[in-house]
């Protein structure tokens, strides 16, 4: 569940990239948001804290703001392949939006992870037709593999290049704004968690902000 930290007026979204093991989750966290140009952007990487050991990334738009209100958006992922079927289910405890990772040369893992993924957000009350969700493959989608892979016809992006990193990024982020009625709408503070404990920033997750530049995305 988003939160509104009073302290910073800031919006904090949970977003989940979930997938078949073989997609390096952490890397494309790191390719998605250092695929914003710099001044479009502002990051920090984080060193899990004890209660999140999912936090890779925290991406905050520059200059955006929602009314007075600043998003930030909080990018969660499982950094071991080897996890469990609770330590899946777990990362998606409040998910606001899930970027859903495609094996196209393993398409089987692929409707998998999609299954599991309905499967675990059922147990929270929601479905990938209820909330912002979009997938992301290496490589654009025929025909076969749209029938096959993208039945819900969600929003499909191909992780081929920084321009498609940043649709993607920003279609997902547009949908969440929109779903959340801070866009616009209005919402009740006392749904959001006011509580703003602060990260230690001291230690880096990356060597820098480049440590996925533009030339290992083509």
């Amino acid at each position: 569940m988003s939160r509104l930290n009073h302290e910073t007026n800031e919006w904090h979204c949970k977003v989940v990239l979930f997938g078949p093991p073989t997609r390096n989750a952490v890397k494309l966290a790191a390719q998605l948001v250092t695929a914003i140009p710099l001044a479009e952007r502002e990051v920090t990487w984080d060193t899990p804290p004890a209660e999140e050991p999912t936090l890779v990334a925290r991406y905050r738009p520059a200059n955006a703001a929602l009314g007075d209100i600043k998003p930030v958006y909080m990018l969660h992922t499982l950094r071991s392949a080897g996890s469990t079927a609770a330590d899946r289910q777990h990362v998606l405890h409040n998910t606001d939006g899930v970027i859903l990772l495609l094996d196209l040369e393993s398409e089987d893992q692929s409707i998998f992870a999609e299954r599991e993924l309905e499967r675990f957000l059922s147990t929270y009350g929601k479905t990938i037709a209820s909330m912002p969700v979009i997938l992301l493959g290496a490589s654009p989608l025929d025909d076969g593999q749209q029938a096959r892979l993208n039945a819900n016809s969600l929003s499909y992006f191909a992780a081929e290049n920084a321009t498609t990193l940043q649709r993607a990024l920003h279609t997902l982020t547009s949908g969440l704004e929109e779903d959340s009625g801070l866009a616009g709408i209005g919402f009740d503070l006392d749904d959001f968690d006011s509580d703003g404990s602060a990260v230690d920033l001291d230690d880096i997750e990356f060597d820098d902000l480049h440590a996925y530049d533009d030339d290992d995305l083509k």
